[in-house]
C-alpha cells in the first residue's frame, strides 16, 4: 500500500511539474529573455564656477548678472550680483538644486533677511547656458525678472 501511494504521489508530482512548465512556456517565459532594468537617473551636471550674462529686472531694468556657483552632488549654493544703471542687488544663492534628468535648476536669491526670490532655470548648450526667471512679491520683497548666463570657460 505504501508503494502504491508513493507511485501515485510521483505521478502527481511529474504531472504538476509538466503543467507548471507548460504554463510558463505559454506565458512567454524563456531562459533567453533579456531582463529590462529601470532607467537610471542621470548624474547632475557640474555647474560650479563663474556664470555671467544679462537680465531684465522689473525694478532695475536691463542688468548684468553674475553667479558664482558652488556645488556638492545635486546641491548648489554660492553668491549672485545683479546690477544695472537703476541699481542692483547682491546676496547668496541658497536652497539650490540641479536635476540632471530634466536639465533644470532651482534656487533662492537671498538678498536680505526677508527677501529670497525663487529662481528657476533650464540648462542648454551642453549645460553651459542657464536661462531662467525669478519672482517674489511680499511686503518686504518685490523682485521679478529674467536672466540668461553662461559658464565661464
Amino acid at each position: 500500500m505504501a508503494s502504491a501511494k508513493w507511485a501515485i504521489g510521483s505521478v502527481v508530482l511529474v504531472v504538476a511539474s509538466l503543467l507548471c512548465f507548460n504554463a510558463a512556456q505559454a506565458g512567454g517565459w524563456s531562459d533567453t529573455t533579456e531582463s529590462v532594468s529601470p532607467e537610471k537617473k542621470s548624474p547632475p551636471p557640474n555647474l560650479a564656477g563663474s556664470w555671467s550674462g544679462t537680465g531684465q529686472d522689473a525694478l532695475f531694468g536691463a542688468t548684468t548678472v553674475s553667479l558664482d556657483i558652488t556645488q556638492r552632488k545635486s546641491i548648489i549654493g554660492g553668491t549672485f550680483d545683479v546690477s544695472g544703471p537703476n541699481g542692483g542687488q547682491e546676496g547668496t544663492i541658497t536652497n539650490g538644486t540641479v536635476n540632471g534628468n530634466k536639465g533644470t535648476v532651482k534656487f533662492d536669491l537671498r538678498a536680505g533677511k526677508n527677501c529670497a526670490p525663487k529662481a528657476t532655470a533650464t540648462l542648454s548648450n551642453g549645460n553651459t547656458t542657464m536661462t531662467g526667471s525669478y519672482f517674489k512679491n511680499t511686503k518686504h520683497c518685490h523682485a521679478n525678472g529674467t536672466f540668461t548666463v553662461n559658464l565661464a570657460p
